[in-house]
Parts: structure tokens; sequence; C-alpha cells
């Protein structure tokens, strides 16, 4: 499977989750903040593609080939290692890889401050 079938699920799974929070009970109070710091940019490297995530207002997220003009948040692996921290989320590997620079996660904005604990919790599930 590609890296961008790959990302392609994580948009969907995304989505699904982001939507289930701001539209449940919990939504009178999570959606207007949620909404106030979209659109969010997430960037995502590997060699040779470029790949970015545009996390939208009520929870819709696209995906875009290549780089982002304007990026909040940035992720840079290889796309195998990518790709497998995907379909096999492993805290331990995880931060091994993130020691040995294998991977790295850059916040470039506030907003991605915010996104990047989240991005984090994602990958260690």
């Amino acid at each position: 499977m590609s890296i961008e079938d790959i990302l392609a699920q994580v948009r969907t799974q995304l989505e699904e989750k982001i939507k289930r929070q701001l539209f449940g009970l919990q939504g009178i109070v999570v959606k207007p903040l949620y909404n106030s710091l979209m659109p969010m940019h997430v960037e995502i490297l590997t060699d040779p593609e470029a790949f970015e995530l545009v996390l939208l207002s009520d929870g819709f997220i696209e995906l875009k080939p290549g780089q982002s003009s304007a990026p909040d948040l940035r992720i840079e692996s290889d796309a195998e290692m990518l790709r497998n921290l995907f379909e096999n989320p492993d805290v331990d590997r995880f931060k091994d890889l993130e020691k040995q620079s294998r991977i790295t996660i850059t916040a470039l904005t506030r907003k991605g401050i915010e996104a990047e604990a989240y991005i984090r919790r994602y990958l260690n599930r």
C-alpha cells in the first residue's frame, strides 16, 4: 500500500473521530474552539513524496499531494517507516525512531504546537 493510500485512510479515520467529537454532546463546547483554530495545515514529507492534510472547520479534512505553502506542523520521515507507524502504531518504536531522528515532528506555528500533542498521541496509540 502506498503512503498516499495510508494517508487517505488516516484522513478518513481522523475526520470521523473529529466529527464525532464536534457533533456529540461535548460539541457544544468543543466545536467553537476547534473551528476557531481552523484551517490547520499538516505537511508530511517523505523521500521523495510530500503531502498536506488540511484540517477544516466542522471536522472536514482534505489530503493534497505536494508541500504546503504555510504548514502549521511538519512530519518528516522516510515513506516506509511512516507507513509502518501508521499501520502498526507502537509507542516504543515511535520513541526510538524519534531519538534516532528518523522521524521528526516540528510545530511551526501556535496552531501547530497545539496539534503536535494530538499527532504524537495518534502515532503512539
